[in-house]
């Protein structure tokens, strides 16, 4: 008994003195600070799309035409952050390449040509940061500068151009590289609006409604101040 109470005096005794010289041995790692995500940005992004342009009618077969191209352009948000959690509202500008041309009323040799000339939208961002990194979710409102063309076999051709609206959802991630800039990541799916236009020759039209959508993968890079 009294061996004991002995060998537990020395224990406390030695163990505050023993684990400083570990302390020596193997430095305790100090965690980097986490990065705060509160404030404003403005970024650079490029990107590819590819999505599909769907042509329907109350009398005709429906078809779709294969969209692809590039974007580049700019971004602009603000973030709040609590605790772990972003939240924030961004909005974006790009020149878009996006287009194509294909038959699209099945047995007509009718031809329908999309280009998205611009694109933007304004979205609201939720994400959960982890260390240096966040990753997102996004949402909102998609707007663009399209042009659609439908090119009957006789007659003369149809064109429209629109500030076509809709709406886009999308998920990424963003990294933290120095104290003032990151590198992001993303998915985006854009869906527009229909838009109407009449084909035929003779007196003899019939309606068309064109629908475009596209999905995006972009990088950038932002500025945060």
């Amino acid at each position: 008994m009294r061996f004991g109470v002995l060998v537990a005096a020395a224990s406390a005794l030695v163990a505050p003195v023993l684990a400083q010289d570990l302390r020596g041995v193997f430095p305790v790692r100090i965690a980097d600070p986490a990065f705060d995500w509160s404030g404003i940005y403005g970024g650079l992004h490029a990107g590819y799309g590819s999505g599909m342009l769907t042509a329907s009618s109350q009398h005709l077969a429906a078809g779709e035409v294969p969209l692809r191209g590039s974007v580049l352009g700019v971004t602009l948000g603000a973030n709040w952050q609590v605790k772990r959690y972003v939240f924030g509202v961004e909005g974006d500008m790009a020149w878009s390449g996006i287009g194509g041309m294909r038959e699209c009323l099945p047995g007509t040799g009718t031809l329908c040509v999309s280009d998205m000339g611009w694109l933007g939208a304004v979205r609201g961002r939720a994400g959960l940061a982890i260390d240096r990194s966040l990753l997102f979710v996004a949402g909102g409102v998609a707007f663009a500068g399209w042009r659609g063309t439908i090119r009957p076999v006789a007659g003369a051709d149809t064109s429209l151009e629109a500030h076509a609206w809709g709406w886009t959802i999308g998920v990424g991630s963003e990294v933290i590289i120095s104290d003032n800039m990151s590198l992001r990541g993303e998915y985006a799916f854009y869906r527009f609006g229909r838009h109407e236009a009449e084909m035929g020759a003779d007196g003899a039209n019939e309606a068309v409604e064109l629908r475009p959508q596209v999905h995006i993968g972009r990088l950038g890079v932002n500025w945060h101040f």
